[in-house]
């Protein structure tokens, strides 16, 4: 998003959210195999995750950290919620429309605007 001008095309989920979904999937998927890669010796040589796996694991963490609060502090709606669907013409979602009169007091009568 600095260096490049180029827009997303619309999605269903804004980018920040979406950048922020990844980085947990990529995080977890991180720390499962780091926890289940098999440790062994073979021929002396140990292997298996060693401190810069662990480095990884932290640097991933603190990633994700950093997407969520980037997300938090975007004010991007969820696409799930709620209020995500009645955005004003102000933020670039579809005008909401008015609401209708709903008792017949609320309705012009004929007769008020015949006397004009």
């Amino acid at each position: 998003r600095v260096f490049g001008g180029a827009n997303l095309p619309k999605l269903p989920v804004g980018a920040n959210l979406l950048v922020a979904g990844l980085s947990a999937i990529g995080t977890l998927l991180v720390i499962l195999r780091g926890f289940t890669y098999p440790h062994a010796n073979v021929a002396g040589i140990s292997v298996g995750v060693k401190w810069g796996g662990y480095l990884l694991m932290i640097a991933a963490i603190v990633e994700t950290a950093f997407a969520v609060m980037n997300f938090r502090s975007s004010g991007e709606k969820l696409a799930w919620d709620a209020t995500a669907m009645n955005k004003s013409a102000a933020s670039g979602g579809a005008p909401v429309p008015p609401a209708q009169p709903t008792s017949p007091t609320d309705q012009p009568t004929a007769s008020s605007t015949d006397q004009l």
